[in-house]
């Protein structure tokens, strides 16, 4: 617990930090904003309705994306119809159900298709943390099972947590999983479906002099060693050791979004 508590002092984001961040914004001429959407920007929900951008958000990110020195792209557990509703009006490229379609230019192009046998094996495992824990419940996407516990007593959820993370390392040891931890949310993935493997597309793309990357979990080895050197990492509900910065609150990062805007202004 002192260990984390010592991280999260050292990595939040303070003032001199964004200061820091939107002077290298400033200097740029060619920048890549790589952010999440499922718990950065608003906070993941059972419901889909209210996964749904607030006008507010909407404006942060259409003025982001209306600078030419600018390239945005929204990343999602959402399959891509429901991407499309939400932002296909703001003209941005997005990657959906965790980097199993990205959209380009407008048009939806979908990675490789991966075997998925290894769910009906899987599938119990979670059913049973899901009897053990009140509150918490589990979701399948086509290649992904994720278990959330946002609704779970906090000593609970968070031991529980611990306990599934360990069972799905001891089962998953010879398979090509990912067991990623999200912001109150385990998720078991297909080795090669990924966010951060989709996020290679427009990281080799361009030789791109700021790279701002905000995620609530980012694991990717292969991203992390595509970085420019003026790129910074913010992770969002708990501090995680590869990225740069922690916020708890999705509202910290839209505040911080809004700044940049004003700084581009004067740009």
């Amino acid at each position: 617990m002192k260990e984390l508590q010592k991280m999260r002092h050292a990595n939040i984001l303070n003032k001199a930090r964004i200061e820091k961040i939107t002077e290298s914004f400033h200097n740029a001429q060619q920048r890549l904003l790589l952010i999440d959407w499922d718990g950065t920007l608003l906070p993941i929900s059972e419901n889909k309705n209210k996964m749904q951008p607030t006008a507010k958000i909407k404006h942060i990110l259409r003025k982001l994306n209306q600078n030419s020195k600018n390239k945005l792209v929204i990343f999602s557990q959402a399959e891509k119809e429901i991407m499309q509703t939400w932002f296909s009006d703001l003209e941005i490229d997005m990657v959906a159900a965790n980097g199993e379609f990205v959209n380009l230019a407008g048009r939806w192009q979908q990675f490789d298709i991966f075997e998925n046998d290894w769910k009906d094996d899987l599938r119990t495992i979670f059913q049973v943390f899901v009897d053990r824990t009140p509150g918490s419940f589990f979701k399948e996407n086509k290649y992904s099972l994720i278990w959330n516990y946002s609704k779970a007593a906090f000593d609970l959820g968070e031991m529980r947590a611990r306990e599934l993370v360990n069972e799905l390392i001891s089962v998953t040891a010879n398979m090509e999983l990912q067991i990623l931890e999200h912001e109150k949310e385990i998720e078991l993935r297909a080795g090669g479906v990924s966010k951060e493997h989709a996020s290679l597309r427009w990281l080799t793309s361009n030789q791109w002099d700021f790279v701002l990357v905000i995620s609530d979990g980012l694991t990717g080895e292969r991203m992390f060693e595509h970085l420019p050197q003026n790129s910074y990492t913010i992770s969002v509900g708990k501090p995680q050791n590869k990225t740069d910065f922690f916020v708890k609150k999705q509202e910290v990062i839209l505040e911080f979004l809004e700044y940049l805007n004003e700084e581009q202004n004067e740009n």
